[in-house]
């Protein structure tokens, strides 16, 4: 039932609440990611809180207390200072070994919670992030010096494997460098799953005469006015990309953003840096690829490689999943449903196999408790 703002900071969110979802109507008990929130809208939020009453609000008070009522208890006890560190509890019950995930570029760990929600609760699920997300630390921008900062906090949780990382977009890259780390300390790295990400040296960009061929072929199949409309998109569509790496646009400060949006754009500029430098080594493990099965349609692009470039790197064997939807819908509903289950069905796969190992007198490091 609708309960009313009883104060003017409910009223404050309520109508923050509002604007953001684009209701006419928002209780105090009304949870905001129950209402159509995510993580971006999430954001958004904290930097409208920040621009009316000049406080930060992370991403952490926000999941805490996703409804007006309990975000305005966090404001009102001074509790909204909380850092989430590198380590973010997403689904902590279950005595099964936990799933470590990564978020994709710039992205917060509380972007995976549909994911683990969906994964069930006989295994516990921790987000892993850079520290700067929250923070007002140093990005670091060497992709072999993120994954050691996630592999010494994943430790607090999980002092030793065998360890199950998945990776979405970016977040794959780190998993799949913690993963070479770990393997080289000994460490045994029971599931490494890449969710929808590409291979450094994966380009589906076909050769200049190609997508020439290919313009052509439009330009000649389309009237004239639509024709001069269409060189005039392309042209512009380029001049914008030149602009962009020649001032290095996408590395510039947000005017006016948030301090916590800042902080997620600038861990995204240092993440870039980290992918343009990194040069990925022959992995001796095993690859679950899970791929989005919707794909860019862009002209003089093709995407035509199952293990999106990773086939180089890959000694050990190789699966690919494919998930329904393109590449930002994989972590929402319903594709999320499909993937979840899909790494379940892995995991569990994982246990039995486990459990086999043990039972017939072979050796296997039992799962830990988390």
């Amino acid at each position: 039932a609708y309960t009313a703002p009883r104060n003017p900071l409910e009223q404050l969110l309520a109508d923050i609440f509002q604007e953001l979802l684009n209701l006419d109507r928002v209780g105090i008990h009304d949870n905001f990611f129950d209402l159509g929130g995510h993580s971006l809208l999430a954001v958004r939020l904290s930097t409208r809180i920040e621009t009316s009453l000049g406080l930060v609000v992370p991403l952490t008070a926000v999941f805490r207390g996703p409804t007006v009522a309990q975000l305005a208890g966090e404001i009102g006890a001074n509790q909204v200072t909380g850092n989430a560190g590198v380590v973010v509890p997403l689904q902590v019950s279950g005595p099964l070994a936990p799933l470590f995930c990564l978020p994709g570029l710039g992205g917060h760990a509380f972007g995976l919670m549909k994911l683990a929600r969906k994964l069930g609760n006989r295994r516990p699920v921790y987000g892993l992030q850079p520290h700067s997300i929250e923070a007002q630390g140093e990005a670091l921008d060497r992709l072999e010096d993120i994954a050691r900062t996630h592999i010494d906090a994943m430790r607090t949780v999980q002092p030793q494997g065998p360890y199950h990382l998945a990776g979405f977009s970016v977040g794959g890259l780190i998993a799949f460098e913690m993963a070479q780390q770990l393997t080289r300390e000994g460490e045994q790295v029971a599931l490494l799953a890449l969710l929808d990400t590409y291979s450094p040296t994966y380009s589906p960009v076909l050769p200049f005469v190609v997508r020439l061929g290919l313009h052509l072929q439009e330009l000649w199949n389309r009237p004239w006015g639509e024709a001069i409309e269409y060189c005039r998109q392309r042209l512009k569509a380029r001049a914008t990309r030149i602009r962009r790496l020649v001032l290095r646009e996408e590395d510039r400060p947000i005017d006016g953003a948030g301090s916590l949006a800042a902080a997620i754009h600038r861990t995204a500029v240092a993440m870039r840096r980290a992918i343009r430098s990194y040069k990925p080594r022959k992995y001796d493990g095993s690859i679950i690829m899970f791929t989005a099965q919707k794909t860019p349609q862009w002209l003089g692009s093709r995407y035509d490689d199952p293990l999106l470039g990773w086939g180089q790197f890959a000694a050990g064997p190789t699966e690919v999943v494919g998930v329904p939807g393109a590449h930002l819908d994989i972590l929402e509903y319903p594709a999320v449903i499909d993937l979840a289950k899909a790494i379940r069905e892995r995991l569990d796969a994982l246990e039995t196999s486990a459990s086999t190992s043990t039972a017939s007198g072979s050796p296997c490091r039992p799962f830990p408790e988390p």
